[in-house]
Formats: C-alpha cells, sequence, structure tokens
C-alpha cells in the first residue's frame, strides 16, 4: 500500500481560537502554518483488506485524525494539517514548532526605503515589508 499513490480528499474547520491540541493516533502528519483563515485537512489512504477506520473532526480546540483498518489490515495513510499563521499547535501532547510568537518586525532604515535601486524590502519568510 501506498498513500502518497492515493487521491487526496480535503475537509475544512473553520477556527477563531489561539491553541490547537492535534491528536493524530500516530499516524503519519506534515503541519503547516499557512494564510488561511480556517484549518484545512488533507488525509491520503490507501488500503487492500480490514474495516475502515477514518476519522477527521475537530472538537471544540481539538483536531482528531485517525486513519486506518481493524482485522487483518494493510494500509498506508498520511495527512497534511494546514493552520492559520499565530495559532499554537501541540501534536498528541508534544509541542510543535508552530507557536504564538508574533512574526518577527523588521525596522526599516529611512535612507533605505527609497532610492533608484530599492523598490520594495521582503522578509526572509517572503512578507512583503516596504513596497
Amino acid at each position: 500500500m501506498d498513500a502518497t499513490k492515493a487521491t487526496p480528499e480535503s475537509k475544512s474547520f473553520p477556527y477563531t481560537g489561539t491553541s490547537l491540541k492535534l491528536t493524530t493516533h500516530e499516524v503519519s502528519t506534515d503541519l503547516v502554518a499557512t494564510d488561511r483563515k480556517d484549518s484545512k485537512v488533507t488525509r491520503w489512504f490507501d488500503a487492500a483488506a480490514g474495516s475502515e477506520r477514518l476519522t477527521w473532526t475537530l472538537q471544540g480546540d481539538t483536531p482528531d485524525i485517525d486513519a486506518g483498518r481493524t482485522g487483518i489490515a494493510l494500509c498506508d495513510a498520511r495527512f497534511k494539517v494546514e493552520v492559520p499563521k499565530g495559532i499554537a499547535v501541540t501534536r498528541d501532547g508534544e509541542r510543535t514548532a508552530l507557536t504564538r510568537k508574533p512574526p518577527a518586525r523588521i525596522q526599516i532604515p529611512p535612507d533605505c526605503r527609497s532610492g533608484p535601486y530599492v523598490d520594495h524590502v521582503t522578509a526572509v519568510d517572503g512578507r512583503l515589508l516596504h513596497g
């Protein structure tokens, strides 16, 4: 079985809180901070045997995602969870790199804000800071 060859399915969840407690049940899950206003879960699931057990819900501040089979199981699954930037996320009780830290502020000296060679200033993460 190979989840990377499966057709992806996606589901979005409206969310306005400041933190999420992601439960993955040890399924391979990529966690990504994006410019979204909601949270989006994409799953890839490939199976050949066993009874299907698929979960993707949001209860309060806890997204619960799971994919597997019961019985003699032949399957492979993976998820990608996209959350709004600035939301702190724990995965299965452990801290992640996604925290509520505000984006870094960069001061642009006045003499660097204009001139024949400067049309914009971009942060390392791609945000347009001036332009």
